[in-house]
């Protein structure tokens, strides 16, 4: 998470900041305190999950918490200065991933930080004990940005085990 604050900093943050996929909002309040004078939004489709972080979680001002569904998110075009996942693409089903990253490109200004996991060298890399195996992901996440964002970087990390490995795209909204 380092890493991906790192990558948040020099995105640039704004005055507004949409997790999607937020779960019960931890990551969300833990970057709000990293930057009080940036309102941030955590989404997540599970209303079990965002009560939960509502309940639990510290009362951060700059921290609103909401049911929302990545593929139809409820906020007007252009809305957040920067839109991230934290490794929630992954659990999007293919038949609607092309729709949720319109939707994350649809209410983002400009810059898009979107970390997932290599599935390929999670799941052969452990029963194999490889290190080093292509990198493959659940979905063709350079394919489906290309029609919405400019990718800027990719960013390629491992955390914890070394089969665990991440990637970071870093996107910038294409102009209307």
């Amino acid at each position: 998470e380092a890493e991906f604050l790192k990558l948040m900093k020099q995105a640039g943050t704004g005055d507004s900041c949409l997790e999607v996929g937020c779960y019960f909002g931890w990551r969300t309040h833990k970057f709000a305190r990293e930057f009080p004078n940036t309102r941030f939004v955590g989404v997540d489709l599970n209303p079990e999950s965002i009560e939960f972080g509502k309940s639990r979680l510290s009362k951060d001002v700059n921290v609103l918490l909401e049911v929302g569904d990545a593929t139809n998110l409820k906020y007007p075009g252009n809305t957040f200065d920067l839109v991230y996942s934290f490794v929630s693409l992954s659990h999007i089903p293919h038949q609607s991933i092309e729709k949720a990253v319109g939707e994350i490109v649809r209410v983002a200004k400009g810059n898009i930080v979107l970390l997932e996991i290599d599935f390929f060298a999670w799941s052969l890399g452990m029963q194999l004990h490889l290190d080093e195996v292509s990198y493959m992901y659940f979905h063709k996440y350079r394919e489906i940005f290309s029609r919405y964002a400019r990718l800027e970087r990719v960013i390629h990390f491992h955390f914890g085990e070394p089969e665990a490995r991440y990637t970071a795209f870093i996107l910038k909204k294409l102009p209307a």
